[in-house]
């Protein structure tokens, strides 16, 4: 067997052993999504056992299962009738709950997108965001690819919420919280209900409450204060900004633009505002009278420049 196809009879083994642990089915579904792979060896693992009537093939897999590490002949128990019986099985266990039960891709431009879910959640993605769902019979799984967004999560002790990104993972059963991708960190910040952050499916770095704020990095974890850039607000159209830097309106407001905004002034230069998004252009036109700073307007940005 495969590397890939002997996990999934592992997998399957252990669900046979526990058919009633949510848990584990959360985690093996969890690893049906890590990898596109994993589903292809289904359709692989289907073919092939379909094709298991022969002898000659029962002989070659009970001699390749009797060749691996004592632990995987635990599971595997070292004869093809046991894997025959655990795979036919698992064919009709793991089609029927593998495969999701609703899905679609959701882009957005330089607009908010609002999505109502099939269990009444809601996901609102902000400007230049991007996220993939898929409503599994033991989870409900979002992979957001890109941006921020925002969830009104339905609890549903029975199929877990989901929140997969490159770099790391949030688990919630009911809650509203905001997830935001930035570069080579991940942002968390819940207004009410609990979640669980970790890297990986399972794993668990910090269980944050209402009013808790995460910053997920290379390096680790950290709780920090209250964001300079309000998590919450822009889903309902306004940006509100609180002692931020240029760099972090700049990084703001350029996805609702058509250009990008550039500062090159003094990272000293701090702001404290609540901008409309139908009225950014107008904001920005105003800023020079709060902060010492000029719009240039090039052909690939408008420039945040200090004034001398």
């Amino acid at each position: 067997m495969s590397g890939l196809r002997e996990e999934a009879a592992r997998w399957f083994l252990r669900l046979q052993a526990r058919p009633d642990d949510d848990s584990l089915r959360t985690r093996f579904e969890a690893w049906l999504l890590a990898d596109p792979r994993h589903a292809h060896e289904y359709r692989q693992f289907d073919s092939l056992w379909h094709g298991l009537a022969q002898p000659d093939t029962l002989q070659q897999l009970a001699r390749a299962a009797e060749t691996r590490s004592l632990q995987r002949r635990q599971l595997l128990k070292g004869s093809a009738a046991s894997v025959l019986l655990g795979v036919a099985g698992w064919r009709l266990w793991a089609w029927r709950d593998a495969q999701p039960q609703w899905q679609t891709t959701l882009a957005s431009r330089r607009a908010p997108l609002r999505q109502t879910l099939p269990d009444g959640s809601v996901l609102t993605l902000n400007a230049a965001s991007r996220a993939s769902v898929r409503y599994l019979a033991a989870m409900r799984h979002v992979q957001l690819d890109a941006g921020r967004a925002l969830f009104d999560v339905q609890r549903d002790s029975e199929r877990p919420f989901v929140v997969s990104t490159p770099l790391g993972q949030v688990t919630v059963l009911g809650t509203r919280f905001a997830v935001q991708l930035d570069g080579q960190q991940l942002h968390v910040a819940v207004a009410s209900g609990r979640v669980k952050v970790g890297r990986h499916a399972g794993d668990s770095l910090a269980v944050l409450q209402a009013g808790d704020y995460l910053t997920l990095g290379p390096d680790g974890a950290e709780r920090t204060a209250a964001p300079a850039v309000d998590p919450f607000l822009w889903a309902q159209g306004t940006l509100a900004f609180h002692n931020a830097t240029l760099q972090q309106v700049a990084a703001t407001l350029t996805p609702y633009r058509h250009q990008a905004i550039r500062v090159e002034a003094s990272p000293q230069l701090r702001l404290t505002a609540v901008v409309q998004l139908r009225d950014l252009s107008a904001f920005l036109q105003r800023l020079p009278q709060v902060l010492p700073v000029s719009l240039v307007d090039t052909p690939t940005a408008t420039v945040l420049r200090q004034r001398r």
